[in-house]
């Protein structure tokens, strides 16, 4: 959802670009114009996969390690038309429900290689973005990339998301246990203090307005 940046503009200046991995995957960028938008779906889909597991879903990714790429699937998930719609825009939890998952069902895999071959798309699409976001950003080496949300603690798909963006020159940062656990949850609260404070809360830059907007209502209880 384009809410975060605003969070991530005021509260992280020091980081370039900013990565939350919840159950949808989305970016933003300090640029000139702060922006953000929705990657893929993320956590939504590798928690359906794993859905038959103990713990109902694949902790540290161990299981997806295990993996094996189906490169035909992977192929059908990177040409979904949403992947080349420019920024800014948006995804539903549908998108991911109702498109995406028939697809990996509809493939037959085993669990680990169904796991191995999505974590492969989140690692390919994130990639993509942030080497047109680096372009879009003079093309410099060394941008400190900030990752955040319940998908930062699956060792196995951070380790593919720094190999990807390595050769883009891109340094991937995880932050504590508790800015990556409750980041979300923090920028709401700031939100509702600029909204106290009647000031900006969302920025036109990320949602696609026309202006920048002061969101929310204040009730007397």
């Amino acid at each position: 959802a384009p809410i975060v940046p605003i969070g991530d503009k005021l509260l992280f200046p020091g980081y370039d670009l900013f990565f939350n991995i919840g159950g949808i995957a989305n970016l933003s960028a300090n640029q000139d114009a702060f922006i953000g938008f929705d990657v893929c779906p993320a956590n939504r889909i590798l928690d359906l996969l794993a859905a038959g597991t103990p713990k109902g879903f694949d902790e540290d990714g161990n299981l997806a390690s295990t993996g094996k790429t189906d490169e035909n699937l992977l192929g059908q998930l990177n040409t979904f038309p949403y992947y080349q719609l420019p920024y800014p825009k948006s995804l539903s939890n549908e998108f991911g429900l109702h498109e995406i998952y028939p697809l990996i069902e509809k493939a037959n895999l085993s669990m680990p290689d169904a796991l191995r071959t999505y974590v492969q798309h989140i690692a390919d699409q994130v990639s993509k973005a942030l080497v047109l976001l680096k372009r879009e950003m003079g093309g410099k080496d060394g941008l400190h990339l900030l990752i955040t949300g319940g998908g930062a603690h699956n060792r196995f798909l951070v380790e593919q998301l720094r190999a990807a963006v390595r050769p883009a020159g891109i340094l991937c940062e995880i932050p504590s246990k508790n800015l990556v656990d409750y980041k979300e949850a923090l920028v709401i609260a700031l939100m509702g203090v600029l909204r106290w404070r009647e000031e900006i809360n969302v920025m036109h830059s990320v949602t696609g307005a026309s202006k920048d907007s002061m969101n929310g209502a204040v009730w007397s209880v």
